[in-house]
């Protein structure tokens, strides 16, 4: 075989090697900067779940201030309604009280009101109940 055939494919299997290699270190490459990307992720995960078992600990220790397990503890919001619903619009009353008197706890009403008003003198197309509500909802735990 002539020396510049050698030569050549010398030449050659060394570009396919040094392709591959490039080619190798750049996925290297990529792999280490992902798992570099994991690690700084899994050491603020850590750091959450540092804080929140923290978080935890005090939210605990404040519960056993205010009384013993068995305990109910409440929150307390208050609650300012009014609402006008047109004669057409009658039914979804009930929506709205379902959702006032519903769910976790009760409601403590100070103040309820409905008041009715006739529409005009052509017809009742004007006519509509007002709803007023103040209080304050309880939420039990």
């Amino acid at each position: 075989m002539p020396l510049t055939k050698k030569i050549t494919l010398l030449l050659a299997a060394g570009s396919v090697l040094l392709a591959l290699a490039l080619l190798a270190w750049r996925f290297e490459l990529a792999q280490s900067r992902a798992l570099t990307e994991q690690q700084r992720q899994l050491v603020d995960a850590e750091q959450k779940l540092v804080q929140l078992s923290r978080d935890i600990q005090r939210y605990e220790a404040a519960r056993g201030l205010l009384g013993s397990e068995g305990q109910v503890m409440a929150r307390h919001e208050k609650i300012a309604l009014g609402a006008r619903f047109s004669a057409a619009e009658l039914a979804r009353i009930n929506d709205v009280l379902n959702r006032a008197y519903q769910g976790d706890g009760f409601l403590l009403l100070k103040n309820f009101s409905l008041q009715w008003t006739s529409g005009s003198s052509a017809g009742d197309a004007n006519a509509s109940l007002r709803l007023d509500m103040t209080g304050e909802k309880v939420f039990l735990r």
